[in-house]
């Protein structure tokens, strides 16, 4: 267990600062090439010049009884960026999508489902241009793991230690599932808040064929008791996309979340 402040914050962001790593030879070829990093700290808490972000969120429980399910993309680069518009990425040499400006975002849900669970490759074309930026193999990324899907949604907002939460298994995926609990201030009465005003985040990295994790106070130290608090699970893999023209990431994750009382 590990202490992360902004933990959920710094999930949708995605990225920071530069990366203080040894730069890359601009004498190089313009040939991807694809490094695994570290699935949460390097590529939620790293630094890269952009980004292919491939996500699925499950919230919670409509009025049908059934959690909420949203699935997108969103493209970031610039400049410094592999991923500098014009230009696009073609996704198993099959999906095309341009990319016309620093920043986008793509909501075909049904291309996006098909994406979890299976192998992905990916390559970049820069229009007219011949430059390190335009990289003509497709590079692959290994599997995406399965869409997560757990009961969290079901078990019962008001008392949450002691309870347990069970998820798909995926024998893929070597990243694990992370817990990740936040409390914050903004949402808690003021009795707590008195006592604790600043806000805080604790993570769990669980073996995802273990299938089921029971929550207990200890494991999230920094969560005042009976304060409400945001838990995620999440379940995804991450790669450093690297040429002479910059450094990027590439990031397919699902997350399972709601906001639970910790007493």
């Amino acid at each position: 267990m590990k202490p992360l402040y902004y933990a959920i914050t710094l999930i949708f962001l995605a990225f920071g600062a530069s990366a203080c790593e040894k730069p890359i030879d601009s004498g190089r070829s313009n040939d991807l090439i694809v490094r695994d990093i570290d699935f949460y700290q390097s590529a939620f808490l790293g630094g890269h010049d952009g980004m292919v972000q491939i996500r699925h969120d499950q919230g919670g429980t409509g009025r049908d009884g059934m959690p909420s399910e949203t699935y997108f993309m969103r493209i970031v680069g610039g400049e410094s960026s592999i991923l500098n518009p014009p230009s696009r990425i073609v996704l198993n040499e099959a999906w095309g999508i341009p990319l016309q400006q620093d920043f986008n975002v793509i909501k075909d849900e049904s291309g996006i489902a098909d994406l979890f669970g299976h192998t992905l490759s990916l390559r970049v074309e820069e229009d007219g241009v011949d430059s390190l930026k335009s990289i003509t193999p497709s590079v692959d990324l290994g599997a995406i793991p399965k869409v997560l899907k757990s009961n969290l949604s079901q078990l019962p907002q008001n008392q949450l230690l002691e309870r347990t939460v069970s998820w798909n298994i995926d024998d893929t995926n070597k990243n694990g599932v992370f817990i990740v609990v936040d409390y914050s201030p903004l949402i808690n009465e003021e009795n707590i808040v008195a006592v604790h005003p600043d806000r805080c985040s604790d993570y769990l990295q669980i073996p995802d064929g273990r299938g089921s994790y029971t929550f207990s106070a200890s494991d999230f130290p920094c969560v005042p008791a009976n304060a409400i608090a945001s838990v995620t699970l999440i379940r995804g893999v991450a790669k450093e996309l690297v040429n002479a023209a910059g450094r990027d990431v590439f990031l397919a994750y699902s997350t399972n979340s709601g906001l639970f009382d910790f007493q």
